[in-house]
């Protein structure tokens, strides 16, 4: 009976420790996928709207959407320094007047970049990215997209060996933010074929 119990005792310890740190969004699903010579992230936007307002508060993160990279160790995200960032807000209301657009319209005037910090190794990499927002038809998911393809810079992102991305969605109404956590997806673009 103590074998037993050891052995069963032994076998939760070892599946709790390959447990994921994965966590996702209700009835949503984030992704973060490496090729070649790119890293892409698609954010869930929980609500569609035909006007989005921005500069209405005095916080420079009225908005943003980023993907840290990192690992999963005992069902806890560790980051490793990399990331990307889509940010759009304002300390300085009088020099951006309140404005308001489409969700592309949003992206385009948002500041997007890069970033990789080691300390360690003194590697302070940044880079520009590209936000787009996809929606083939109002019946499909809507997706934000944060992309980085500048395949030289790509490299610095891959060298911890990231298999998680923590992803937070920030925006003014809360039951539109969010922040999952997802296993980091592989696979290669059509253009990157040989």
């Amino acid at each position: 009976m103590k074998r037993v119990i050891l052995c069963l005792l032994t076998a939760l310890i070892n599946f709790d420790s390959m447990a994921s740190c994965e966590i996702q969004p209700e009835n949503q699903v984030c992704h973060t996928i490496f090729t070649k010579n790119s890293i892409a992230s698609s954010f869930p936007v929980l609500n569609v709207k035909p006007v989005w307002k921005w500069y209405r508060t005095e916080n420079i993160g009225e908005y943003y959407w980023q993907t840290e990279l990192g690992t999963c160790n005992n069902d806890k995200f560790i980051p490793n320094g990399a990331r990307l960032l889509i940010v759009l807000g304002s300390l300085r209301l009088n020099e951006n007047p309140p404005a308001e657009g489409s969700l592309q319209d949003l992206l385009d005037t948002a500041e997007k970049k890069a970033f990789f910090d080691d300390e360690i190794a003194n590697i302070h990499v940044r880079s520009p990215i590209r936000g787009a927002f996809v929606q083939k038809r109002s019946s499909d998911p809507a997706q934000l997209l944060a992309i980085f393809d500048n395949p030289s810079m790509v490299k610095y992102f891959k060298t911890k060996n990231s298999t998680f991305a923590r992803m937070t969605a920030h925006l003014p109404e809360k039951n539109e933010s969010y922040e999952c956590i997802t296993e980091i997806q592989y696979g290669v673009l059509r253009s990157e074929r040989k």
